[in-house]
């Protein structure tokens, strides 16, 4: 994966993905950066994280159904545009900045927005 962010009031604490659709919280699925078994996050107001994202670090949600460890869930949860990523700053406790994911890599996926 790559994230990219600009312009934060703050160091972010942590970046992760959470299982839901537009404009609805969910819960985490997985982390980016600072928890979940993945380095922490930089020390910038802007930058990017890179990383890897295997079945080890899927940690649910199993309230909404994906069990921990359950990549194939989330992979499908990705392709449908059901997962957003945010980013935390110790301004912004619940989330400075939220993206909605969209499924991505094919062509048949291009100007689908």
């Amino acid at each position: 994966f790559r994230l990219d962010y600009s312009n934060l009031s703050q160091n972010p604490l942590v970046a992760h993905v959470h299982f839901s659709q537009k404009h609805v919280a969910g819960a985490v699925s997985y982390f980016l950066c600072g928890g979940g078994g993945q380095p922490p996050c930089p020390a910038a107001t802007s930058g990017t994280v890179t990383g890897t994202v295997t079945a080890a670090n899927v940690v649910g949600p199993a309230g909404q159904g994906i069990q921990p460890g359950d990549f194939a869930s989330v992979v499908a949860a990705m392709r449908a545009g059901a997962t957003y990523a945010n980013m935390h700053t110790m301004n912004f406790p619940n989330g400075e900045i939220r993206g909605q994911l969209k499924g991505g890599g094919h062509d048949d996926d291009k100007d689908d927005d």
